[in-house]
């Protein structure tokens, strides 16, 4: 129950598609500019070779609509799963109300036919809407107040490269900033036909996920509620509350009269980004949640004054300004990348003063007014790492052609599809997206991805999405590195926690983290050592009694199943002779920088579980490691 009226867990439902939208964002920006950027290398002599932006929009626009494809399929499963785990914390709501009534528990939605109506039609909405960007004719950027189809924004700017280029004028990368600069600042968005208001593609499926949720949830709670005989409604109540619910918020109301009060707002609950919601009871029975003086507090600090810069605004006034801000911080972060991958360092760098400049604004203005800073919402869309490609390789690794056989050709003219399609055919095997996983690998890692940290969820939501994967018929899940590999085997019992440990060894691979662990596991051991006066196994029996139980098979303890990743750890810093369980064969060990990779790769296993007691022992036993790794983490956001 606590589940589906925690505002924090419903706010995060829509977070991995739009996530989706963030890398379609970003790899459609990046594939641009990249092209500028290419256009732009071209010296005065050979400029004359170039022709117009058809020349290239072939190969650019089919490798965007695979990519979208991608990204649209991975969504409609995010979208069928997010709208059945809804589902099913409704039924848990309802059943909470159903033993009290001495009814019968409903097992699945689907036993009652006005809730699978329901459920499907949410679906069907939310699908419908995803289907429509999913061709470069329906998404596209802002020029002014109408919003341009891809295929002729790309002709237009890529023309306008071309001519800069070709001109010699002005110098190059001046003359297109700002065609960069405005599509960064745009980021996709749905195409309009008229002038009207539009919003980018990621903050327009949040908006859209949320509302569908919020009204399933009110529907199927006002169907659940008739059966148990519900006949009015308590309005929820959040701080910062809008002026036109602060009046409604927290209060009870006889069915008859709600329906006539919300069906007369402008706003009605549960939508146009209202955070509240309707629960059913029983009026003059059921006890509200807040008394008269609690919910007078919660109005009173939604109202009260703060100032900044002189000027007075009501805390909830403060909270638009806070977004406002995060927005301009957003934008300010989306320029320096997008003028980054089109090789115009100064713009970059003048977009990076910009954000810099707004951040510390941000700061300034949250200890003011005592709002709590939410730097995730000042995350820009491009992301440094999401615009870069490997020098003088494709997305496979294959070489590029010389400038001079084409004078324009990028370093990611191989999309994803593509891309998996060369290693299926090297390796014999289907390499896959994420999407291509299990279904039910999927939904527990999205589960664990719900209760980790917010430095693992923003990590590991950009690594799982660009890996590629095999599904293995054996035990062993692994990553392979190296030339056309740098792909992750997921073996046919794998868990979820051991999928983002190979997700951890591919971030090690990427970012060489590992060989920066090497001092702090040897002080760890080092002191580990001397704290058991050398027998590490009995302390540790000692210590955590509750972390071991008994192998049926050999007679002797053993780590329990979720201390896994602090055996092997433990084992390695052994060199193979502390083995409670779990570890490697010794011969393992004696690779150079093994004991590194492992230990940086159980960190991220044993941060995305989020088990306290489990966390509560690795920072005790290596509390080093601990700070060093998450320092590392951090900075990969």
């Amino acid at each position: 129950m606590a589940r589906l009226l925690d505002e924090a867990w419903i706010e995060g439902l829509p977070d991995n598609i739009v996530e989706n939208l963030e890398e379609m964002n970003r790899y459609v920006v990046g594939r641009i500019c990249e092209r500028i950027q290419k256009i732009g290398d071209i010296g005065a002599a050979d400029a004359h070779r170039l022709k117009n932006a058809v020349e290239y929009a072939g190969g650019d626009l089919k490798a965007i609509e695979e990519e979208i494809t991608g990204i649209m399929g991975r969504n409609a499963d995010e979208i069928d799963a997010l709208f059945e785990q809804v589902a099913q914390e409704n039924v848990d709501f309802a059943n909470f109300f159903f033993a009290a009534r001495g009814m019968d528990p409903l097992r699945h939605y689907a036993q009652i036919a006005a809730l699978q109506s329901l459920v499907d039609a949410a679906k069907a909405q939310a699908m419908n809407g995803a289907a429509n960007i999913a061709n470069t004719y329906m998404i596209g950027f802002k020029s002014g107040k109408t919003v341009i189809p891809l295929r002729d924004y790309y002709i237009k700017a890529i023309d306008r490269a071309i001519f800069f280029a070709q001109s010699g004028v002005v110098d190059y990368h001046t003359a297109i900033r700002s065609t960069v600069r405005n599509m960064a600042r745009s980021g996709l968005r749905r195409v309009t036909f008229d002038s009207g208001y539009s919003r980018r593609l990621d903050s327009q499926a949040r908006m859209n996920i949320l509302e569908g949720v919020r009204r399933l949830n009110g529907e199927i709670m006002a169907e659940t509620g008739r059966r148990f005989g519900a006949d009015g409604v308590e309005i929820s109540a959040h701080a910062l509350c809008a002026p036109d619910h602060i009046d409604i918020q927290g209060r009870q109301y006889r069915q008859a009269d709600w329906d006539r009060i919300n069906s007369g707002l402008k706003r009605p609950i549960g939508t146009l980004n209202c955070h509240h919601y309707a629960t059913p009871i029983i009026y003059g029975v059921s006890k509200p949640v807040y008394s008269r003086e609690e919910l007078a507090e919660i109005n009173r600090k939604s109202n009260e004054l703060v100032d900044w810069n002189g000027k007075q605004m009501s805390r909830y006034e403060a909270s638009q300004e806070q977004r406002r801000l995060e927005t301009k911080i957003r934008y300010a972060k989306d320029e320096r990348e997008a003028l980054k991958a089109a090789g115009d360092e100064l713009g970059a760098r003048e977009a990076g003063k910009k954000a810099a400049k707004y951040q510390k604004e941000y700061k300034a203005f949250c200890d003011k007014t005592g709002l709590t800073p939410r730097y995730e919402r000042t995350r820009g869309m491009m992301g440094a790492a999401s615009v870069k490609a490997a020098a003088g390789k494709g997305a496979a690794g294959l070489p590029v052609q010389s400038k001079q056989k084409s004078p324009a050709l990028m370093e990611s003219d191989l999309g994803d599809l593509t891309r998996r399609a060369a290693k299926s055919a090297a390796k014999l095997r289907k390499v896959t997206s994420f999407g291509g996983l299990p279904k039910g690998l999927r939904k527990s890692f999205h589960d664990g991805m719900a209760r980790t940290t917010p430095e693992m969820r923003a990590v590991l939501r950009k690594a799982y999405k660009d890996a590629d994967y095999i599904v293995g018929s054996g035990k062993r899940s692994y990553f392979s590195p190296g030339f056309g590999l740098n792909t992750i085997l997921v073996g046919k019992n794998a868990d979820a926690s051991t999928l983002a440990h190979e997700l951890f060894h591919r971030l090690d691979h990427q970012h060489q983290i590992s060989p920066m662990l090497t001092q702090a596991l040897a002080k760890d051991f080092s002191a580990l050592k001397a704290m058991s006066k050398g027998n590490v196994q009995q302390y540790l029996r000692t210590s955590y009694p509750d972390a071991f139980v008994l192998n049926s098979v050999t007679g002797q303890v053993k780590f329990k199943e979720e201390y896994r990743g602090v055996a092997d750890i433990l084992n390695g810093m052994s060199k193979g002779e502390i083995r409670l369980g779990f570890g490697h064969k010794k011969r393992y060990w004696e690779y150079s920088g093994a004991l590194e990779a492992e230990a940086w790769a159980q960190f991220g296993r044993v941060q995305f579980s989020n088990q306290p007691d489990v966390l509560k022992m690795f920072q005790e036993l290596f509390p080093t490691l601990s700070d060093c790794a998450t320092i590392a983490l951090k900075g990969l956001m």
